[in-house]
């Protein structure tokens, strides 16, 4: 099981919102576990590749006029994006920008990795904060992503193919997006499936994620 910690440790570089006061904190003590409302925690660390300490450049996915800087050994960049990640754990997805996740695809780094990490790292985004795999009787598991909205998660599913349902899909997977707040599905785009994984999906709220659920701490 999943344990709750402390809403103090809150993801890196954010502000507490207003709303989490004592009163608060003691109801998160509480709070029923992950697992017990269908998500289940998945790991994503990998095991690096074996390379030399070199500076390698890659360009800027919006204006190729800029390139910036990515060490695979220290796996840093000096990109934006990456000033919001350093201080997170090496070897765990979330530390990644998607410049770090181009090069390190390169090298093969996430070959050992579990099915989940092999699809976010191959989707060309940078690294989520966090994943829950997604289980209902009626449906193939589908995939939770947490990132830095706190407002939205991505839900990643398989497509069925001809004469298939929910249950036995085989297709690509293919990214969805759901409003927590609002409770509802991106542009009214779901998965097969949608109102099974939905169940579950109401009821995560705005404090999951101030909570540290993976708790990326080993350096």
């Amino acid at each position: 099981m999943i344990g709750v910690v402390s809403v103090l440790s809150v993801l890196s570089r954010r502000p507490l919102p207003i709303y989490l006061t004592s009163a608060t904190q003691e109801y998160m003590k509480h709070r029923v576990g992950y697992e017990q409302r269908g998500f289940f925690e998945v790991d994503l660390y990998f095991s690096p590749p074996t390379t030399a300490d070199k500076i390698l450049k890659v360009r800027s996915f919006w204006n190729p006029s800029v390139s910036y800087s990515v060490s695979l050994r220290d796996q840093t960049c000096d990109c934006p994006d990456f000033e919001f990640r350093t201080d997170r754990d090496r070897n765990h997805i979330s530390r990644l920008c998607k410049h770090l996740m181009v090069k390190l695809n390169e090298f093969d780094a996430f070959e050992s990795s579990n099915e989940w990490v092999k699809l976010l790292t191959g989707m060309g985004t940078r690294g989520p904060i966090a994943a829950f795999e997604i289980r209902t009787e009626q449906t193939k598991p589908g995939l939770m992503a947490v990132n830095d909205k706190e407002d939205w998660v991505d839900f990643y599913a398989r497509t069925t193919r001809k004469g298939e349902t929910s249950k036995n899909a085989s297709g690509a997977f293919h990214k969805y997006g759901w409003a927590i707040y609002q409770k509802r599905w991106s542009h009214g785009n779901y998965p097969r499936g949608g109102p099974h994984y939905r169940k579950i999906l109401l009821q995560i709220d705005a404090l999951d994620f101030y909570e540290q659920t993976t708790s990326p701490s080993r350096k």
